[in-house]
């Protein structure tokens, strides 16, 4: 993990988010790409491995960090594609969650969009922002 502050910053937002959506018991089971966790994603989703992953037997909650450089990158776009394909084939609630910055909130949340309409995905989109606006598509 030799990523930046700013991505970091965006991680800790989107586990803080997660821990709202969950009960308090099931906190301990998110595996989160921070510095200061002990528990890191090793699932690996299509050569993938999310900032953030939680499953039990009703939901499964994939996030996602994206600077401002790394938004449109071949890498990410596939990544995109592959948690919401990911997604789609668990049979419960299923979320993905993906923070920026305010500058490209409206950009991720499009290309989101379109690429849940691409796949027939009726996976819930979370999309966040670092200065707290949350849009669920």
């Amino acid at each position: 993990m030799a990523e930046s502050i700013e991505h970091i910053n965006y991680v800790r937002q989107i586990a803080n988010y997660v821990f709202l959506l969950l009960p308090f018991d099931a906190r301990a089971l998110v595996l989160v790409d921070l510095p200061d966790s002990n528990r890191r994603p090793e699932r690996t989703i299509g050569n993938f491995i999310p900032d953030l992953y939680y499953k039990d037997t009703r939901r499964l909650i994939i996030g996602e960090a994206k600077t401002e450089n790394d938004i449109d990158r071949k890498h990410s776009i596939e990544q995109y594609r592959s948690y919401i394909r990911e997604a789609s084939l668990f049979d419960e609630e299923s979320h993905i969650i993906i923070c920026t910055s305010i500058y490209s909130y409206a950009r991720i949340k499009n290309m989101a969009k379109r690429i849940k309409a691409e796949q027939n995905s009726s996976v819930k989109l979370h999309i966040l922002n670092d200065i707290g606006s949350v849009s669920i598509v």
